[in-house]
């Protein structure tokens, strides 16, 4: 006899039952442990199926791509993470463009997406136009990151892009090294201590001796 298939120690028939919770967060994470279970789940199909139909919109999403890892072969998951791309709320359509773009270009049906996803790029919320901008990078690059994500430096001069530097200055300031930096000051987001005047012009090095960009 097989072992039974679990995820998190609960079985199939564990999280078909979460599916019919009235906490749309049960019924989310039903979906999701059946999608991590896979083929493996196919006895959960047709409660997967009926999840589509959810009144909440997330937990369709969370559906739909459940039933696309237990039953890659169906077209129902394409067709209603696509229509989630029209949801009222940002979020949704933000999620519902992330598993479009988790499906990968190979599978079946999902070019019918890209064109609803170049929809996306005028979205009133910056947040569904750039995560369908990675969807479509996915899709259209066959697996590979958006041309924006291929390079962390400036074409041509070696140094940090700005949101990397912008990364490192903020390690920085939240390190304990931060070098007599103040943050007790209300006036400005950051001031130096006030030095002598035979300090302040000496140029302020942190203890470990490289630049603040590099410690």
């Amino acid at each position: 006899m097989s072992a039974q298939v679990t995820y998190l120690r609960t079985s199939v028939a564990g999280w078909v039952g979460a599916l019919s919770s009235s906490d749309p967060l049960q019924r989310r994470l039903g979906a999701y442990a059946l999608g991590e279970i896979g083929p493996a789940a196919s006895e959960a199909m047709p409660d997967l199926a009926a999840a589509l139909e959810d009144p909440v919109g997330f937990v369709r999403v969370w559906a739909a791509a459940a039933l696309a890892r237990v039953a890659p072969s169906g077209g129902e998951s394409v067709t209603v993470l696509i229509a989630e791309l029209g949801n009222e709320l940002a979020f949704v359509r933000s999620l519902a463009a992330w598993h479009l773009g988790r499906l990968g270009p190979a599978f079946p049906g999902i070019e019918r997406a890209l064109l609803p996803l170049r929809q996306l790029a005028g979205d009133r919320d910056p947040s569904v136009g750039a995560e369908a901008a990675l969807a479509l990078g996915m899709l259209e690059g066959k697996g590979a990151p958006p041309p924006e994500l291929k390079s962390l430096s400036r074409e041509g001069t070696g140094r940090p892009a700005p949101r990397v530097a912008g990364l490192r200055l903020h390690s920085l300031l939240t390190s304990p090294r931060r070098a007599s930096i103040s943050s007790t000051s209300t006036a400005t987001p950051l001031s130096y201590k006030r030095r002598p005047a035979s300090v302040r012009s000496a140029p302020i090095q942190p203890s470990c001796g490289r630049s603040f960009l590099t410690c």
